[in-house]
């Protein structure tokens, strides 16, 4: 056989279809309502025409824009809404193929931090809860202004923890789904090669800061350093590594009762013998 090229798009893995109506309609949800400004539309089949319309319920709709006019269309508009859908009209020749729409503009979802996890007795778990992210090379500021309190980190994104840190630019919608096509080949590899900082904040209260408090790490891809309340504790080398990871903060000295405590990773491995001899009175801030 012969080869097709697709005009177009010569490497897609899906595309729209219509039943073979002479009207057809498709629409997109924003998920919350948003202001656009361009939408982008990529066709395999042309249909007759096109009109563009945006509703807030999904049920009442308001033309904003025609399409139709060529396979690869960027459409100026002005909107607002939650729904973006387009109404076609057949071409009488053969079905309409739609391989992409993209909705450029502002709002939408957001991203949110999942909550901490809820303090026990003697446990409190950083998972979810305040993280922040942002690549090194966008602060000038070091390890000890940010974990000091006052820091502002307004500007940094919302951190996915646990998770890698293309999994927060992915929840986040700054990178493309990797799971799509070929996008994976698109995606810098920035990601995976430059330095971030992550930071947090939480309190301790005085109750529990009765007897040792320990700093404990569950795993750090892949390499980091860590500081807590402006002081430099030490480095993790390697992902993944077993074994439970601490430092011994001492009362009124790293960990303040009843402020903010701020840190951006740990350090070194505890003998097993002695994580077992603690065991029953230490207490824990644990990632």
């Amino acid at each position: 056989g012969e080869l097709v090229s697709l005009v177009p798009s010569k490497n897609f893995n899906s595309t729209w279809m219509s039943g073979g109506t002479q009207e057809e309609w498709l629409y997109v949800d924003l998920g919350r309502k948003a202001r656009f400004g361009k939408i982008v539309l990529n066709w395999l089949s042309l249909p007759s025409s096109a009109v563009i319309k945006v509703s807030d319920d999904a049920r009442n709709w308001k033309d904003i824009a025609s399409a139709g006019e060529g396979l690869n269309e960027e459409i100026d508009v002005k909107g607002k809404g939650r729904y973006v859908r387009i109404d076609m009209t057949g071409n009488g020749q053969e079905r309409l193929m739609l391989t992409e729409m993209q909705v450029w503009g502002k709002g939408g979802l957001s991203a949110m931090a999942k909550a901490a996890p809820a303090r026990t007795d003697n446990e409190i778990c950083l998972s979810g809860g305040n993280w922040k992210l942002t690549r090194s090379s966008f602060t000038d500021a070091e390890g000890p202004e940010i974990s000091s309190e006052g820091f502002d980190d307004a500007g940094w994104l919302t951190a996915t923890v646990p998770g890698t840190v293309l999994s927060s630019y992915i929840n986040l919608g700054a990178v493309p789904e990797p799971n799509y096509a070929d996008n994976i080949f698109h995606i810098s590899d920035s990601y995976f090669c430059s330095d971030f900082w992550y930071r947090n904040e939480f309190e301790i209260s005085e109750e529990f800061m009765d007897g040792k408090t320990w700093l404990e790490f569950d795993g750090i891809n892949w390499k980091a350093e860590i500081y807590l309340n402006g002081q430099y504790l030490g480095r993790i080398d390697g992902a993944f590594t077993r074994g439970l990871r601490h430092k011994q903060v001492s009362k009124g000295r790293q960990e303040h009762p009843g402020s903010q405590n701020h840190k951006e990773q740990e350090w070194r491995k505890c003998q097993g013998e002695e994580r077992e001899r603690h065991r029953k009175k230490r207490r824990n801030a644990r990632l």
